[in-house]
């Protein structure tokens, strides 16, 4: 294990170098890149920022969360693994709002990760680089992994939930946040298409290859927003349009 600064590299580099400069490439024509002094504001924006939308569906979301995971565990420490934390900012929110847990922020981009050790310093929060399906991450010690916005980035379900399932404690949960899944094939099948069209406008088209479309019927367990509240919620737009799937293992 090596370690710089705050950031434990369990993982090499190297091999995630030309997938990340494209990733962080797509990221930059989005707008999604963020200078150090806005990442500890997050996920509040200024109301004319372009997705100010999308980080008031996070933040809606983060604070259902926040108050789940409190009566959860209670009082009881445990520990949670952020998988794709980028630049850090869920994993920095979850250890301020969350002082009984302990984060782990893990991504395969050197550079998000770098900004996150440079910005975000807490006592219960650690960034690793680490590839989720390497096992390089310890077995059975984390609570909860989490998969915000990252879920779609891995090729195959199974395998990624089984390398999940791997670093759970016994009854250990996953959460997937902010990926769609698909009804049926007809709607996969168009996500896809269109996936492969927005790629190819922003010459950026081999990204659409990194990018999957998942059948919510192929991911176990239960959408917490699958409910009388949680739909009226997300059909007024309120909320995310995207489910909140929670597997237990």
């Amino acid at each position: 294990m090596q370690q710089s600064k705050s950031l434990v590299m369990l993982s090499d580099p190297a091999a995630f170098t030309a997938q990340s400069a494209l990733y962080l490439k797509v990221r930059a024509l989005e707008h999604w890149i963020y200078p150090d002094a806005l990442l500890p504001l997050l996920p509040r924006v200024p109301a004319q920022h372009p997705h100010a939308r999308l980080w008031t569906w996070r933040r809606r979301g983060l604070v259902r969360l926040v108050r789940y995971l409190n009566r959860h565990f209670t009082d009881t420490p445990f520990k949670v693994l952020d998988v794709g934390c980028g630049n850090g900012w869920m994993s920095h929110y979850l250890a301020k709002n969350l002082p009984q847990a302990h984060i782990w922020g893990v991504d395969v981009n050197l550079t998000e990760l770098e900004q996150a050790v440079r910005v975000f310093q807490r006592p219960n929060l650690q960034y690793a680089f680490a590839d989720l399906e390497a096992d390089v991450l310890p077995e059975q010690q984390f609570d909860l992994v989490l998969f915000a916005g990252a879920f779609q980035y891995f090729q195959a379900p199974e395998k990624v939930l089984h390398a999940a399932q791997r670093v759970l404690k016994p009854g250990g949960l996953v959460h997937i946040i902010d990926t769609n899944f698909y009804k049926d094939e007809s709607a996969q099948a168009k996500a896809q298409a269109g996936t492969r069209s927005y790629y190819t406008q922003l010459n950026v088209s081999e990204m659409a290859a990194f990018y999957y479309h998942f059948l919510k019927k192929d991911i176990p367990g239960t959408d917490r927003l699958d409910t009388l509240e949680g739909r009226f919620l997300q059909k007024i737009g309120y909320l995310s349009p995207f489910p909140w799937m929670e597997i237990r293992f």
